[in-house]
């Protein structure tokens, strides 16, 4: 599965969200199969697989960052790694829009 270039295949759970908010989740634990699995919050403009989008992932090995796509079917982007990467047994996340 991969989440990256101008389409995603990947698995999710997804509902219908404002046009402000906030989502927090907490990862309480997850298996390190490869260095970049992902872990995070996404917010997406629909379920196609090319959807524009904006994310903050969590990775075993390569840390946090964000990433985006700034429009249907174009490139995504990755902003930013923070090293060392965090716990991934107690790792809190926050995503605000509006």
């Amino acid at each position: 599965r991969l989440i990256w270039g101008n389409t995603d295949a990947m698995t999710f759970a997804h509902q219908p969200a404002p046009s402000s908010g906030e989502l927090v989740v907490r990862l309480t634990s997850w298996s390190n199969t490869q260095a970049w699995t992902r872990a995070g919050l996404m917010l997406r403009d629909g379920t196609a697989a090319n959807a524009r989008n904006f994310a903050l992932f969590a990775t075993p090995s390569n840390g946090l960052f964000v990433s985006r796509r700034d429009s249907t079917n174009g490139a995504t982007t990755r902003y930013g790694t923070v090293t060392p990467t965090p716990s991934l047994s107690n790792l809190w996340m926050r995503l605000v829009w509006g």
